[in-house]
């Protein structure tokens, strides 16, 4: 039996974050770990509402110290920015001396901006026999870099959330056609009006480019540039709002290139450019944040729109094949996945 208690946010709300923590916690319970499931709450500003949120956290020590009792020794937790970090690290402090703490971190603010708690907390409450868990190694390097912490430290991508569509299942096509598909909440921030400027360019250089945009977008710019486009290039262009499940996994099959011009500083690892991999999709996205570590050998980064616009090109140009990518894809997703059960094997293991 596992002797981890998982204990986070899982959804809803459905996010990256608690996407994630849902991996994490089944797993665990597969292993024969404990759950103890945080559900997020509408803090409002009045001091009332504010001092609940400290409380919050609290109203779960009693049901951590029944574990404890039935033999459970570690806490494995992903620390929440919506949930507060003082009241986070304050409930903490009752459980030091009954448990070894698991860190698995999804946010970049306290690494690269870290506040004088943050380091009290990391580089003094934290023993050797904590392990700290990054969604990559630029993300493990970072915090090195602000931090003297004691506890140990791996990394982890993202990745073990999309299996691999098998290799064979595309039937590679002939014809010059490229589907090239940008899906994200559309904004600004995230790369709305880039895509519309790349496709425009592509669109001059070739009539062979198809083009496929999805997701919810209340930006009114953007909204006429979709109108735009569906004039300007009719078939070539298709809009399909907010797509969930087997919709959402069905404009990747229909998508040879996913377009990832994101210019939001504090992306971390992007769950689409994953689910993108697993569909046979070569990435091309701009090389920020954490993207890099993210993309490995399965894609393409880019700084400047005129880069992009060039490695589509020379990618039409040499012949995509589905089945290459979830080849590659699969090797990857194999490996991070026996990197699990080790650290896992390892974590509990230790004393």
């Amino acid at each position: 039996m596992s002797d981890i208690i998982f204990w986070g946010v899982t959804p809803p709300p459905t996010t990256g974050m608690t996407i994630v923590n849902e991996f994490y916690r089944e797993f665990l319970s597969q292993k024969g770990g404990a759950s103890i499931v945080i559900k997020r709450k509408k803090w409002h500003n009045n001091i009332v509402w504010r001092i609940n949120k400290y409380l919050y956290y609290f109203l779960f020590i009693p049901k951590l110290y029944f574990y404890r009792l039935k033999g459970y020794k570690k806490i494995y937790m992903a620390p929440d920015s919506s949930l507060g970090f003082y009241p986070f690290s304050l409930s903490l402090i009752f459980l030091r001396p009954f448990f070894k703490f698991i860190f698995h971190h999804h946010v970049r603010v306290y690494i690269e901006s870290p506040t004088k708690l943050n380091k009290a907390f990391f580089n003094h409450f934290l023993s050797s026999g904590d392990c700290n868990i990054f969604l990559s190694r630029e993300m493990q390097e970072a915090f090195s870099s602000a931090y003297t912490c004691k506890a140990g430290s791996c990394s982890l991508g993202n990745i073990l959330l999309f299996p691999p569509v098998e290799p064979g299942e595309y039937l590679e096509d002939s014809t010059l056609k490229v589907n090239i598909g940008f899906i994200s909440n559309i904004t600004k921030e995230k790369g709305g009006l880039d895509f519309f400027e790349i496709i425009e360019s592509l669109s001059q250089i070739s009539d062979d480019f198809n083009f496929h945009l999805a997701g919810p977008c209340n930006d009114k710019e953007i909204i006429e540039l979709i109108e735009q486009a569906k004039k300007k290039y009719g078939g070539r262009f298709k809009y399909y709002g907010a797509l969930y499940d087997d919709a959402k996994w069905g404009f990747y099959r229909g998508v040879d290139i996913l377009l990832f011009p994101s210019r939001y500083k504090k992306e971390a690892q992007p769950l689409v450019i994953y689910e993108a991999m697993a569909s046979g999709c070569h990435v091309v996205a701009r090389d920020i944040g954490y993207i890099r570590g993210q993309v490995e050998n399965l894609g393409t980064l880019f700084n400047e729109n005129d880069e992009a616009i060039e490695f589509i090109n020379d990618l039409k140009s040499q012949g995509i094949s589905k089945n290459a990518m979830l080849e590659a894809y699969n090797e990857i997703y194999t490996n991070e996945f026996v990197g699990l059960e080790n650290i896992y094997e390892d974590l509990k293991g230790s004393e």
